[in-house]
């Protein structure tokens, strides 16, 4: 069996190959609803299950803390607003395997 050691690279890569939406573009600066969706998900992920820190996120996505902080606040009360949104972390978390 291979152990596969997931990184922020990888979380993108598997959030890429599920939107469609290209890699670079989700660490982007744009601000384009459907990018910032995907690329908030991919904070949580790293955030809850390969916890890493704020500051660490932030700099995998060129960012700063603070608006690595707000994105997680707002993908909370997402997650609890739009199905489609939960669904999308779903499938990432299952893809990866978590």
């Amino acid at each position: 069996m291979k152990t596969t050691i997931i990184t922020p690279y990888v979380v993108t890569m598997v959030a890429s190959s599920i939107t469609k939406k290209p890699a670079d573009e989700i660490r982007s600066e744009t601000r384009k609803a459907s990018v910032v969706a995907v690329r908030d998900i991919c904070y949580k992920i790293c955030k809850e299950h390969l916890f890493m820190v704020q500051s660490d996120i932030a700099k995998y996505f060129g960012r700063n803390r603070s608006s690595i902080a707000h994105a997680l606040s707002r993908v909370d009360k997402n997650l609890g607003k739009r199905p489609q949104y939960l669904k999308l972390y779903n499938a990432i978390i299952e893809k990866l395997d978590l």
